[in-house]
């Protein structure tokens, strides 16, 4: 998820997951980190905790984002994420090709990743925040 800002208390929605610790002031998506959340839930075995997810998934978060906030993924994510890749590579850094776009998508649109699993972008020249933790 992205966002450009964390500050204020206007505007503020309800996308959090359940333990999150502060809301989100403008959160955006891509395609690609709703399959990833998707697909996490997916490895998941049948049971109380597949069920919760798969309801918050299905009734919360996918209502949380129209057109207006679902960012494409262009050309220009693509190219950005060739070079980010390749630089990456050169560091000893290997991003998956969906963690890799998606933060190419971060820094084309110029916003913060808002994710729990920041040791996957870290070195990417994205910045991070993880709402789960307490500042």
């Amino acid at each position: 998820m992205f966002s450009p800002s964390f500050r204020g208390e206007e505007n503020q929605i309800s996308a959090s997951k359940p333990g999150c610790k502060r809301p989100l002031l403008i959160l955006y998506t891509c395609i690609l980190a709703l399959a990833e959340i998707r697909r996490g839930i997916e490895l998941l075995a049948a049971g109380r905790r597949r069920d919760q997810l798969e309801q918050w998934l299905e009734n919360e978060l996918l209502n949380s984002f129209d057109e207006a906030n679902m960012l494409p993924i262009t050309k220009a994510i693509g190219y950005r994420w060739a070079v980010l890749a390749a630089r990456a590579q050169g560091r000893g850094i290997q991003p998956s090709v969906i963690d890799g776009l998606v933060a190419a998508s971060a820094l084309e649109y110029d916003l913060t990743l808002a994710t729990r699993n920041v040791k996957d972008f870290a070195g990417l020249g994205v910045e991070l925040f993880n709402p789960w933790e307490d500042t």
